[in-house]
């Protein structure tokens, strides 16, 4: 189609890579005109009633002209549509692929997370009772060193008594000895 005359008048389409091109009727009007005349003035013969056994020939010639302009343009158009129809069901499928692929790839992803917190609870359980037995682990060495330091003060105070007691005699015993 000529895209300087966008006005002028067009019959007939092809499809063909995702455009419409249009023939225009001058193309066609040497041909076209002269055979709807001629069905129009047959048509007018059958409805009065008129033998159409003479016009035989001529719809045969006609139609297989008009075939011949025609058939290779509808083949085509048969193609391409016979090839989109197998596209457009090739894409369906990956479509619905796609979609069944995503849906397996939400439910494994949320049965993963599941699988993660469970894991990860039981971690959180084992680190509590860990740090449990911890805790009572230190209050028990916090009772026996406390018991431990209280045994090492006494210890400490009888050894220092025990001095005293020594000094004590040993000054008394020294008075003792120089009394005398």
């Amino acid at each position: 189609m000529n895209k300087n005359k966008p006005n002028q008048q067009s019959f007939g389409c092809e499809i063909k890579n995702s455009y419409i091109s249009l023939f225009k009727i001058s193309d066609f009007s040497n041909v076209l005109f002269p055979f709807l005349n001629k069905l129009f003035a047959m048509s007018e013969d059958i409805a009065e009633g008129v033998d159409t056994g003479e016009y035989t020939e001529t719809v045969r010639a006609l139609s297989s002209g008009l075939l011949q302009m025609y058939e290779p343009t509808l083949n085509q158009v048969k193609s391409n549509l016979k090839e989109l129809l197998e596209k457009q069901e090739e894409m369906q499928i990956a479509l619905a692929n796609e979609k069944l692929a995503y849906n397996t790839q939400e439910v494994q992803q949320i049965s993963e997370m599941v699988n993660k917190a469970k894991i990860y609870r039981e971690k959180a359980v084992r680190i509590k009772n860990q740090m449990h037995q911890i805790h009572q682990r230190a209050k028990s060495l916090r009772a026996k060193a406390l018991d431990i330091q209280e045994l090492k003060v006494n210890q400490c105070a009888s050894k220092l008594q025990q001095l005293h007691y020594e000094e004590s005699l040993v000054a008394n015993s020294k008075k003792g000895i120089r009394k005398s």
